[in-house]
């Protein structure tokens, strides 16, 4: 089975740089209001910085919702397999030392492989997280997880 990144997470990173937008035009405004900058110069920065900031944050997020329209995790056999465009990752999962599972109301939020070999690898925003985390956990076993329900790590 594959698992895709959810379509709320990609719906939230598209909204990114518009909301980062309309912050940094609001805080630039007051800033100029509350220094006594004349109207034409203040207006001038605001529109400055906004349009760069934003521009970078919408160059990242368009970057990323590129590469997150053709990545997916699946797992096959004992290895958990990350692929991409141009990419593809394997990770064995009988070398997981600790599987940590954060956990809210909805259910599984984050899904964490600790290992000698492995960094913490961290997986999130995945659909079905709650099946993905069921599969991993029955391939590493119950006695190496542990539930996390607050206080994300």
């Amino acid at each position: 089975m594959k698992f895709n990144v959810s379509e709320k997470y990609l719906r939230k990173r598209r909204r990114g740089p518009f909301v980062s937008a309309a912050l940094i035009a609001l805080i630039g405004g007051l800033f100029c209001f509350v220094s006594g900058a004349s109207l034409v110069a203040g207006i001038s920065i605001v529109t400055l910085v906004v349009v760069f900031c934003s521009g970078l944050n919408w160059l990242g997020a368009r970057r990323f919702l590129n590469d997150a329209k053709d990545h997916h995790l699946e797992i096959i056999g004992e290895n958990l397999i990350s692929r991409g465009n141009a990419y593809k990752t394997e990770i064995d999962l009988r070398k997981v030392d600790k599987l940590v599972l954060n956990k809210r109301r909805s259910g599984v939020d984050s899904i964490i492989l600790k290992g000698s070999e492995l960094q913490g690898t961290r997986l999130e925003h995945y659909e079905n997280m709650d099946f993905l985390a069921e599969l991993i956990e029955r391939v590493v076993g119950r006695d190496k997880v542990r539930v996390q329900r607050w206080l994300h790590s």
